[in-house]
Parts: structure tokens; sequence; C-alpha cells
């Protein structure tokens, strides 16, 4: 049968299905883990190691039922106050090694970058692909300063400039023909 751990009112407060399913808060889990609170917002904290401690990570691994170390992890640091994506779910191997994503407290966000020293920096040797399209696209939506784009009309890069005369315009620079 199911399990139903309630308080004094009646609320639900813990049911598990027979089939093994948990609800939090209600008794109709529809999830392996579902949590309901209609009274404020749910979050689900995990913490890690207190002060001092050598256990500074904390988060949620992504494994095949078989095998306990390869897939995706997502874990806090609190030693360095970062949130990280890493293509791992040995716990040993959560390091610079195998993380992809890193966003700091401060807002930084790192791609292959442990720590960030810009908004947005990323470390790699192939390219980024940014928006690409014709004239008549960027018809389609308002510019704002700081934009940029590829124009598929004019083949070339175009940025958005404010100011007294606000628009599109070239990114003016060397063209190559070598690759």
């Amino acid at each position: 049968g199911d399990l139903h751990i309630q308080n004094d009112d009646f609320k639900e407060l813990l049911f598990i299905r027979n089939d093994g399913s948990i609800g939090i808060g209600h008794n109709n889990p529809s999830e392996l883990l579902d949590l309901k609170n209609i009274n404020k917002d749910n979050f689900m904290r995990i913490r890690s190691g207190d002060d001092g401690s050598v256990y500074t990570k904390s988060g949620i691994k992504f494994t095949k039922n078989t095998d306990d170390t390869s897939g995706f992890s997502t874990y806090y640091d609190s030693q360095n106050e970062s949130y990280h994506i890493a293509s791992s779910a040995d716990t040993a191997q959560l390091n610079s090694t195998n993380n992809r994503l890193t966003i700091l407290n401060d807002g930084n966000i790192g791609i292959g970058v442990d720590n960030p020293e810009v908004a947005l920096q990323i470390n790699s040797t192939d390219a980024i692909q940014i928006p690409a399209g014709s004239d008549e696209d960027k018809a389609l939506f308002s510019g704002a300063q700081g934009q940029l784009r590829y124009n598929t009309d004019s083949n070339q890069f175009e940025g958005y400039v404010g100011g007294e005369s606000p628009g599109w315009g070239p990114i003016d620079g060397g063209i190559s023909s070598e690759i």
C-alpha cells in the first residue's frame, strides 16, 4: 500500500506511492519526486560541507542506469562561490577539466573557463555563431545599441548604433580571402 505522513491537521507532508513515487506536500506525485507547496515558492536545498570542510561541492548528477561516472553534473562550489555544469558525473572529476559552463556570483559566465573575468568569456579555438539574416529580417525587430548580426544580403557584419542617428551599419574591417 501507500505510505502517508500527515500533520495534526491531516495535511499531507510526505506521501510514498507503492510504485516508489514520492510526493512532498501532496499525495498525487506525477514524477519520481514531486514537490508542492501552496504557501510559498518551492526550492530544494542541497548543502555542501560546513566552513572548513574539505567537501565544498553540492549538486545533482545525471547518469546512465548502469554507470555512476559518465554523464553530466550540475553543482555549486561553495569554496569558489561558483555554479557549474560539468561533463562528468564522477565527483573526483568535477574540476576545470570537465566544467563546461561556469557562473560566478558576480554574474560573469564562462564557457570552458572556470574563472571568467568579464560578462561572457569563451575559451575555444573554433568560432561563435551570431544571428544572421537579410535586410527584410532586420526590419522585423527594433535594434538596441551594441547589438551585432551578420547581414546575408550584404555579406557583412553589422552593428546597431544609438545616439542622434540610430540605426544599423557595417562593421568595418579587412576582408581576407585566406582560409
